[in-house]
């Protein structure tokens, strides 16, 4: 096994060969079948350059380069058969060359790169059935917003959310429409905050849009048919509750987002037919968005 350090990163080589095809083409194996990427070609005994993100195949007729997100599972041959791989680690602290590369003692690592501004994340895990040795890669494809919305983390989920707002025909309406609002956004529908942290960043966001109202307010996910029943969502990243923080009963079955004054990121349950009362207006509604 050969290991090279630089700029402290190691590109780790390990006597392992991906699957051959007839026609030299090396191929990975995936769950549900073959998968058959496209590598990049250099000459015999030249490798191309590699990237962060890429897996070097060297082979008896030269190097091939894979991007990782289309190698799902890697075959460990006999360490004679002079077939080799590289990936690059990003390390903390340089291992002992006496431990087993390039997973040094894990079973499971966790790496990532940056490309073009957007963070990609991947898990490398060793199984061994028998006397086999396989290395598969998990590829998390990131989650990329439009520009009009915003990104969130929930649990294992990135969701984006983006404010609409009702048109000036008719600056504010009900929570009907409120659904109807992100709909015809081309969003999946209405979300409200996950965490207390997406409650206040909510809250202080809207808080800047000027209006001639002094309560202006947003629909938000959760509803209930009656006081006897419990409420339902509608997005299933939220599901519940947990970040509506202490809410306020106005004696509906709906939940909107205060964004005015002192009730600034509180939540109130409110009639679900309210669109204005007074120096009360539901200006729009926070959404669940598709992400490109």
């Amino acid at each position: 096994m050969g290991l090279t350090q630089a700029n402290s990163e190691l590109t780790i080589v390990s006597n392992h060969q991906p699957r051959r095809r007839p026609d030299r083409e090396v191929q990975a194996t995936a769950k549900n079948g073959r998968a058959r990427p496209k590598p990049g070609r250099a000459r015999p005994g030249q490798a191309k350059e590699a990237r962060d993100y890429d897996l070097l195949a060297e082979t008896s007729s030269g190097c091939v380069n894979f991007n990782l997100s289309n190698v799902p599972t890697v075959e460990k041959s006999n360490a004679f058969s002079g077939f080799k791989i590289g990936f690059k680690r990003s390390l903390d602290n340089c291992p002992r060359k006496t431990e087993n590369a390039p997973f040094f003692g894990e079973t499971t690592v966790m790496d990532s790169y940056t490309s073009k501004g957007i963070l990609y994340n991947y898990n490398i895990t060793e199984l061994k059935i028998g006397n086999s040795i396989k290395w598969t890669f998990l590829f998390k494809l990131p989650t990329i917003c439009p520009e009009d919305s915003f990104k969130f983390t929930r649990g294992e989920v990135d969701v984006c959310v983006s404010f609409r707002f009702f048109p000036d025909s008719k600056i504010c309406q009900n929570q009907e429409m409120g659904v109807k609002l992100c709909e015809d956004s081309g969003d999946f529908g209405l979300t409200g905050p996950y965490s207390n942290e997406e409650r206040v960043f909510f809250a202080e966001k809207l808080s800047t849009y000027p209006s001639a109202y002094r309560h202006v307010n947003f629909w938000i996910d959760g509803r209930r048919i009656d006081g006897s029943s419990s409420y339902a969502f509608s997005d299933s990243s939220i599901n519940s509750t947990n970040g509506y923080g202490s809410i306020q009963n106005m004696g509906g079955n709906c939940y909107f987002l205060a964004t005015k004054v002192g009730n600034k990121g509180s939540i109130f349950f409110h009639s679900c037919t309210i669109d204005t009362s007074g120096d009360y207006c539901l200006r729009g509604s926070i959404c669940l968005t598709s992400p490109l």
